[in-house]
């Protein structure tokens, strides 16, 4: 299969539509859980809540960002890899649907970023302490290891993907 046309671009396809609904829905329950877990802790939900909760509760607050970095595309984690493979895909067959992914990917970063600001770079906040044996805890450490071991391993087992 060469770098042009129809065969690259379902090569690519595939693993990228598999990998970035995993990376999506990994991401997606992490962050609900972290939802549901801020409201258990009689904490609110909205972006002013969060500030300072990175000091309170560090592994909820590190697991959040690896999944929004996962959300954003950041290498090596999964989510880069499934917009990779997405965006790869179509980029010889229709490269302004590639330009306008790019630019809805870049608009969405301004978004994620003020939730990561509030968390780990502004005061105030909740004084409310994580339990680290807490379920919601531990689900998201899992979501965020998943999505980093998923992504280091996402090029190794893309070409298998296809096989489905």
């Amino acid at each position: 299969l060469g770098l042009t046309g129809k065969a690259f671009g379902i090569e690519f396809a595939l693993p990228g539509i598999a990998i970035q609904l995993l990376a999506y829905v990994t991401a997606k329950v992490g962050i609900f859980v972290s939802l549901s877990y801020f409201l258990k802790s009689r904490m609110g939900v909205m972006l002013e809540d969060l500030r300072g909760v990175g000091r309170s509760m560090p592994v909820a607050s590190t697991s959040i960002a690896i999944l929004i970095f996962s959300l954003m595309g950041v290498p090596p984690l999964l989510g880069f890899w499934g917009k990779f493979f997405l965006f790869t895909s179509v980029i010889s067959i229709a490269p302004w649907l590639t330009f306008i992914a790019l630019m809805n990917s870049g608009l969405s970063v301004g978004y994620y970023v003020q939730i990561i600001k509030y968390m780990f770079f502004m005061r105030g906040g909740s004084s409310v302490k994580e339990e680290i044996r807490d379920i919601e805890v531990i689900v998201l450490a899992a979501a965020a290891a998943l999505t980093v071991l998923l992504g280091i391993l996402a090029p190794l087992i893309s070409p298998y993907l296809t096989k489905f």
